[in-house]
């Protein structure tokens, strides 16, 4: 099953018969993310109009992989991963890097020097708050046209709360993030 039967299963209230509660999906392709500055920010973009409350992660310039894996509880599906990293590498997971948190259970990946122009600007801040809800719960917002800048968006996991998010690594050097949303235990 691909990521959009999943989401059509999600809607429709259907239960995919592949998977049991406790058990993760395979990685199903979500979308891709530049990052020219070399740096990207997951943060909860639905609080306030500071997005740096985030944690900023060094990464080689480029445009990202975006893939994610669902996971069947005993009430559903839920997203329990999103998976950052350079579509060349075939990374592995490393240490954690430290922790995102959400208050609005959604969760956001931008590049960092992206959202520059929104930081202070509530009206302008607003309005990608406002797309953040067409596409829940999960979709990519156009942040600036003019450069092609965007925000993936994901629901994340059980709701609100804390998440780790651990270094995805490629011969010594990280090319990207895990974030770790929800487990099967």
């Amino acid at each position: 099953m691909n990521l959009e039967e999943y989401l059509e299963a999600l809607e429709s209230e259907e239960e995919p018969t592949d998977l049991k509660p406790g058990e993760e999906s395979e990685w199903l392709e979500f979308t891709e993310l530049n990052v020219p500055s070399g740096r990207f920010v997951i943060f909860d973009p639905l609080v306030g109009d500071e997005p740096y409350d985030g944690l900023v992660i060094n990464v080689p310039e480029g445009c990202y992989r975006l893939l994610i894996k669902l996971l069947m509880t005993d009430e559903g599906w839920i997203f329990s991963r999103l998976r950052i990293f350079l579509p060349s590498e075939e990374p592995s997971l490393g240490k954690v890097l430290g922790e995102t948190w959400t208050d609005v259970a959604m969760t956001g990946v931008c590049d960092h020097q992206a959202l520059s122009p929104y930081i202070g600007n509530a009206n302008m801040w607003e309005r990608i708050q406002d797309e953040i809800y067409k596409v829940y719960p999960l979709g990519t917002i156009n942040i600036d046209p003019t450069s092609q800048a965007t925000m993936p968006v994901i629901n994340s996991g059980h709701g609100d709360g804390t998440f780790p998010v651990y270094e995805l690594i490629s011969d010594s050097v990280r090319v990207g993030a895990e974030v770790e949303f929800a487990t099967p235990e």
